[in-house]
């Protein structure tokens, strides 16, 4: 697997037989890539492991937050409306940053980088391509990128304040442009990478939207994200994958939101 982390710096989850249900690959590693905090530009690697409902830990101690065996356990960061910020492009952004991820070695796999035009009349946006990735149907788990909510010291996100998330995207992606949204949930993410599970893992809670040629606007709510476990409280991180093998896509404007998302530039 191919781990690349991008600008300053977990999505789909395949049953091969069942697209959009669980990664499927061999080897060791995280399909998303991990969730935790980083920085800087550059490339890395790994390799990725069979996914597919389970886990343990995360939300679900006393008064609905993180078990006491969790890694958030004591160690969430509570975000406020302040704080819905993710990304737009265009400025420097809030939190660790963003890594792409493919079931892949091939040189063909571009990590995630800051590009023109953005979404609602903004100068930038972000830009992630490849050809030729492991799909499903080849055994593998496709490609995609991600973001990590961990803090600089390590924290968990906390949540609460918010229903869900918002962002524009466009592009392309496999043969009827799915793409999976999801939540990084520390009950679903293996240990090795900063969670709390530790057999089949990575059937992040998710949703699945199709892209459109132009920029379209999507919301999420935490209650449509489907999976093993349910976002509460705390994640670690947001995602979203393809199965490939091709994909062209876009994104911009991501912010968490509370009531009503806002649907012009959300630039700080």
């Amino acid at each position: 697997m191919k781990r690349i982390p991008a600008l300053h710096v977990s999505i789909y989850t395949v049953v091969c037989a069942l697209a959009f249900a669980s990664a499927c690959s061999s080897g060791t590693g995280d399909p998303n890539g991990g969730a935790g905090a980083a920085s800087g530009s550059g490339t890395g690697g790994g390799s990725s492991s069979s996914s597919s409902a389970g886990g343990s830990g995360g939300d679900g101690g006393a008064g609905g937050g993180p078990s006491p065996d969790s890694v958030c356990y004591n160690n969430v960061r509570v975000l406020t409306v302040d704080d819905a910020f993710v990304d737009d492009f265009e400025t420097d952004m809030a939190f660790p940053g963003w890594y792409s991820f493919a079931d892949t070695d091939a040189a063909n796999f571009d990590k995630i980088a800051r590009e023109g035009e953005g979404a609602v009349v903004t100068t930038m946006a972000g830009h992630v391509s490849a050809t030729g990735v492991k799909a499903p149907t080849d055994g593998g788990f496709g490609a995609g990128f991600g973001f990590g909510l961990k803090d600089a010291n390590g924290a968990c996100a906390g949540v609460s304040a918010f229903e869900g998330i918002s962002f524009w995207a466009k592009g392309t992606a496999g043969a009827d442009n799915a793409l999976r949204v999801q939540a990084v949930h520390p009950a679903t993410q293996a240990k090795a990478d900063g969670g709390d599970c530790e057999t089949n893992c990575y059937n992040h809670p998710g949703k699945n939207i199709t892209l459109t040629s132009e920029w379209k606007q999507y919301t999420v709510k935490w209650s449509e994200l489907a999976g093993s476990v349910q976002v509460k409280d705390v994640i670690l991180g947001l995602s979203w994958i393809t199965p490939g093998p091709d994909f062209d896509i876009w994104i911009d404007e991501v912010t968490l939101f509370s009531g009503t998302a806002p649907t012009g530039p959300i630039g700080k």
